[in-house]
């Protein structure tokens, strides 16, 4: 994992409280707003640490949303 994506993940986990969370996957995204500036988007899924790790990307695990 490159250094400043781990950095990104790193002050997620930290800003809202993931300390009882892993990282299930991430993607980036990118669209060009109304004044022509490139914007990208960090979208990351984190699930309970004790649910076991998910490999359906279709849904989620019991007691988990995706929003």
């Amino acid at each position: 994992m490159d250094s400043q994506l781990k950095e990104l993940i790193d002050l997620a986990k930290t800003t809202f409280g993931l300390n009882h969370y892993y990282l299930q996957r991430y993607e980036f995204y990118r669209s060009v707003n109304t004044i022509n500036e490139t914007v990208y988007t960090l979208s990351m899924e984190w699930f309970p640490n004790h649910i076991p790790v998910h490999e359906d990307d279709e849904t989620n695990p019991n007691g988990c949303s995706r929003y």
